[in-house]
């Protein structure tokens, strides 16, 4: 059976390969057939395709020149290049007319008689002043220099001046035979440690027999009453204005400072010519801001603000009939980009207060009032007449009608005061010494010959 059935399978197998014998030699005549046709064909389309052309040559051959010799280039007639023009001198702009400098004529020193002669008789008077701990003294005549007392000879204490804080180390007795002096434990304050004040008092030193005698702690700046019965100091504890009464020994209180802002603190306190009042400047921290008061001398009723806050208003001074007060402010008129410190009048009733000067500025000191009340005399500088500041002494008149010039002097003359003589000024003329001017003649003459701090005994 299985022979049978590999037989079968056999022949099946041959015939496959026949028929597929066949069906290749048919595929093959078939193909044969067709060939020649699509080649004859292919032949008439190349035919029916022209023959090319001569080859186009790729580098395009030069043309044919004339054998030389050559006839020489022909150029174009010269055109002449125009020559460039030069750059326009360029136009310089005149020079601006620079503003004029204002020409002002120079204030002349007045011509005697500078005012008219004051009535009365002509006084002696004597200069008091100090070096270092050391008082002397000596008389207007230049007679009579003597020492009055060695402080440290006496007390382990120093006279106090601006090492110190203290504006004012001395101050006379209306009499002229007292001097109320402030003392302290330093010479300077830069001595103690940071935050440590130095203990002041103030003292009373007998000018004739240079006894001291203790008056008050904590005191300074002193100022003597015109009635001589009292002394106003200004409290190193409370920093308010404060009057001991000389005859009791009692003191009080009339111008108190909020301790709740320190920086409140009174200054430039002067008396009225009654004794009963006394103006003073409330000033604020180190910019020199202050208002112009005026207190009741026994601290009775409320006190009266003359001048509103102002900068470096100050220096108040009481006219000697007690009805206007002078005091130095910046406020003011001027044609001069400065602010100068100008004189200035209040009215103590009123309040109106009338600019007498302009354009001078003074440094600052107290503007001294005239014996009979008509003139003030004060140092400053005029603005206007140059850019090196020369300071001189001046007069103006009560009402501002009046200006006159006392001095015209490089060195600077400084802290003018009428003396008891009334027709002089004493004054110091920086590096020269203490001088005096008559106000009449216009006479100057040499007081002392050295620079010194001193106070006149009137």
């Amino acid at each position: 059976m299985n022979r049978m059935r590999n037989f079968w399978q056999a022949v099946l197998a041959l015939g496959a390969t026949v028929v597929l014998v066949v069906l290749v030699v048919l595929l093959f005549r078939v193909v044969s057939r067709e060939a020649p046709t699509a080649l004859s064909r292919a032949g008439e389309g190349l035919a029916s395709v022209p023959p090319p052309g001569p080859a186009t040559p790729l580098i395009k051959q030069a043309p044919a020149y004339p054998p030389p010799p050559y006839p020489p280039p022909t150029w174009p007639p010269a055109t002449e290049v125009p020559r460039p023009t030069p750059p326009s001198t360029p136009t310089i702009p005149p020079e601006p007319t620079s503003i004029p400098t204002p020409v002002v004529t120079p204030i002349p020193t007045a011509a005697p008689p500078i005012i008219p002669r004051p009535p009365g008789e002509t006084k002696p008077y004597t200069i008091v002043f100090r070096d270092d701990s050391v008082i002397r003294a000596i008389n207007s005549d230049g007679t009579n220099e003597h020492v009055v007392v060695d402080i440290r000879a006496q007390l382990p204490l120093f006279l106090a001046g601006s090492r110190v804080g203290v504006l004012v180390w001395g101050s006379p007795s209306p009499d002229g035979k007292q001097l109320a002096l402030v003392l302290s434990t330093v010479e300077s304050i830069e001595s103690l440690p940071k935050g440590i004040q130095p203990q002041y008092s103030i003292d009373l030193l007998d000018l004739t027999t240079g006894r001291l005698h203790p008056l008050i702690q904590d005191g300074i700046d002193p100022a003597w009453s015109p009635d001589g019965t009292k002394i106003a100091y200004r409290s190193t504890r409370t920093f308010g204005l404060q009057v001991v009464d000389l005859i009791t020994g009692a003191s009080k209180e009339v111008f108190s400072i909020d301790r709740t802002n320190l920086d409140y603190h009174v200054d430039f306190f002067v008396w009225s010519p009654d004794s009963k009042s006394i103006a003073l400047v409330k000033g604020f921290g180190v910019a020199s801001v202050g208002e112009v008061w005026v207190v009741n001398a026994k601290g009775e009723g409320a006190p009266t603000q003359l001048i509103a806050l102002e900068m470096y208003t100050g220096y108040p001074n009481w006219s000697p009939s007690g009805d206007q007060i002078a005091f130095v402010s910046p406020a003011g008129e001027g044609v001069t980009s400065n602010r100068p410190l100008n004189v200035w009048v209040v009215d103590v009733g009123t309040g109106e207060r009338r600019q007498l000067t302009q354009n001078i500025s003074t440094t600052g000191g107290t503007p001294d009032w005239s014996p009979d009340g008509n003139w003030i005399a004060f140092e400053g500088t005029a603005l206007l007449e140059g850019s090196e500041y020369q300071y001189d002494l001046w007069l103006v008149a009560r009402d501002g009608s009046e200006l006159k010039r006392l001095t015209n002097d490089p060195m600077s003359d400084l802290y003018p005061s009428w003396v008891p003589n009334r027709n002089k000024i004493v004054f110091r003329k920086s590096g020269a010494g203490i001088w005096e001017v008559n106000v009449v003649d216009g006479a100057f003459r040499q007081v002392y010959q050295q620079d010194v701090e001193y106070v006149i005994l009137k």
